[in-house]
């Protein structure tokens, strides 16, 4: 027998840094559930499918995890902008764009969430590391190499092929 999942929770790091209070603040968790269950909301691939298989779940109905677009520290715009840039992303995460673990291959773009639209944009060239510049916008800096997790403070949004291939 195979089962539909209902609100099962997810999260998008872009988001969550803009927040002003992180999932679950004010409720109280054992400190080894949140290690689990945290890096669990912004994954799509490397946990939340092979999960799925193991459960027999064909679907899952997800929501933008609390507080979402109804966090008091938004406006009503920003939060329109916030629904609208979140059913973005899903859709590019279901049409197979988006890749949320954290072992691009070769030759994939690596992208980076930052403050005010600001991010980061590097390639990766296999094996957990990737290549790109390290620095502020406007200012030039050598070509780096570098781990695509642990490095970079802008928080990890995923990979994906680039168009054509």
């Amino acid at each position: 027998m195979e089962y539909i999942a209902l609100e099962e929770a997810f999260d998008i790091p872009e988001l969550a840094a803009r927040r002003s209070a992180p999932p679950g603040a004010g409720m109280r968790f054992r400190r080894s559930f949140l290690t689990e269950v945290l890096p669990r909301l912004t994954d799509f691939t490397q946990y939340r499918l092979p999960d799925m298989d193991a459960h027999h779940v064909a679907v899952q109905v997800v929501s933008l995890t609390v507080p979402g677009i109804q966090d008091p520290g938004l406006s009503s715009q920003q939060a329109v902008d916030e629904a609208r840039f979140a059913n973005d992303y899903l859709a590019e995460a279901n049409a197979g764009r988006i890749h949320t673990d954290t072992n691009p291959p070769a030759g994939a773009l690596v992208f980076y969430g930052g403050a005010n639209g600001n991010g980061h944009v590097a390639i990766s060239i296999g094996n957990g590391q990737e290549i790109g510049t390290y620095g502020n916008l406007g200012q030039a800096y050598p070509i780096r190499q570098y781990p695509v997790t642990g490095y970079l403070s802008n928080p990890y949004l995923g990979w994906a092929e680039p168009n054509g291939s």
